[in-house]
């Protein structure tokens, strides 16, 4: 199998394995409904589902760290790092669980820790030149979890919460394990860095993570105590959400567009038509309000539905451009700019929406609506420069 074919086969695994992680959600709210013990098993799986938002920042560290220190060192700086980061949220949220189990907190702690570790031990592997060995293994927990679970429900059905939490924490340390089978040929570093300056690669990568990270923090120990069922509401559409965003942006279209992006201008109209995504960012109103005056879950459901929907669509017009303007110039300024905006969003506008509206759903309309619009807005300028830019480059080529 030639690399191109690897490369659409592990697209294709990938992307089925995110399904399967929706059908897994179903299934819990099938075995659970959107019920109180749903909302348990939520917000101790909010601690792997938090941490895996730093996925990003441990692979592209191990990238930029593979040619200036052995994967030993890189894997000490990486667990410098990752430890407080997982204690953090592991107290936050804690914090907010009513008779806490120690036992499954603990797995949780510990699960949350050795998923990224084997996020980065897959991808120093891949770039050591295995790729679809630990590709596959990456992709292992969804194949894994909807068995475990439906034994759990059907066979311990009294204990599904604490054999499913298990199955979670049990499952990195056996990917770590088949990791560490995958042979490859000795790497070594030929420009070495010191230990703190490695520490500080994992910092500035997983900086851009944090406004999302306090986000899902907010929001989810928010609904947690907001009435029975609207944690594992928030749950599910969330992984809908994310995981669509994986397969039709990340994976695929946000890449192909990207490098097709100067020869077709339909997302370059859509990204300039303020009128049109100015109106888009209000269609969840009417439903959002019949939710704050009836408090009706079925109209809360609704509700997630059309901000989701809409977030979607603004959500994928500014991924995509970003890529676009990414490929062609990285600006390390704009990274740092959309990372403290989106901090501001996640903070300052938690604590507005809370202090004047008194209902949280208009924060996940701030978060998955108003901030992708507000930065299209911010892109715009950008967008322009970088197109001129091209076609100035084209045209000199000529």
């Amino acid at each position: 199998m030639g690399r191109f074919g690897m490369y659409k086969f592990a697209i294709i695994i990938s992307g089925l394995s995110s399904f399967l992680g929706i059908i897994r959600e179903i299934l819990i709210v099938y075995f659970l409904g959107f019920s109180s013990l749903n909302d348990q098993l939520q917000i101790y799986l909010s601690i792997f589902y938090i941490a895996s938002l730093s996925f990003d920042a441990m692979k592209l560290s191990a990238l930029n760290l593979f040619d200036s220190l052995t994967l030993s060192k890189i894997l000490i700086a990486s667990t410098i790092v990752i430890i407080p980061f997982v204690t953090i949220i592991t107290i936050v949220l804690a914090t907010s669980i009513e008779h806490i189990n120690y036992l499954l907190l603990a797995e949780c702690f510990l699960g949350a820790i050795l998923n990224l570790i084997a996020v980065l031990f897959i991808t120093y592997k891949q770039r050591c030149g295995k790729f679809l060995a630990p590709q596959i293994i990456n992709i292992l927990p969804n194949f894994v979890l909807i068995p475990c679970l439906l034994i759990s429900y059907y066979l311990f059905k009294d204990n599904l919460i604490g054999l499913f939490i298990f199955s979670c924490f049990i499952l990195p340390v056996i990917q770590i394990i088949m990791l560490c089978c995958v042979k490859t040929e000795k790497h070594l570093p030929h420009t070495p860095i010191t230990l703190g300056n490695a520490i500080k690669v994992f910092l500035r990568h997983g900086f851009s993570s944090i406004p999302a990270q306090i986000f899902q923090l907010l929001i989810r120990s928010t609904f947690y105590h907001y009435g029975p069922g609207y944690l594992s509401i928030v749950s599910l559409f969330n992984r809908i959400y994310a995981s669509s965003r994986f397969v039709l942006i990340d994976s695929y279209i946000g890449i192909k567009i990207a490098s097709e992006y100067q020869r077709n201008s339909r997302i370059d109209n859509l990204l300039l038509n303020n009128k049109l995504n100015f109106l888009s960012v209000f269609i969840p109103f009417p439903v959002i309000i019949l939710f704050v005056l009836n408090s009706q879950k079925t109209f809360f459901e609704i509700a997630m539905c059309a901000i989701f929907m809409v977030g979607f669509y603004l959500d994928s017009l500014w991924r995509i451009t970003y890529f676009k303007i990414n490929k062609v110039h990285h600006d390390k300024n704009l990274i740092y700019k959309f990372t403290l905006y989106e901090l501001f969003f996640a903070l300052f506008g938690y604590f507005i929406i809370i202090s004047i509206f008194n209902n949280p759903v208009w924060y996940l309309w701030l978060w998955f609506i108003a901030r992708p619009f507000c930065e299209m807005l911010m892109m715009q300028k950008k967008n322009i420069e970088i197109d001129r830019l091209v076609k100035y480059s084209r045209d000199s080529s000529k």
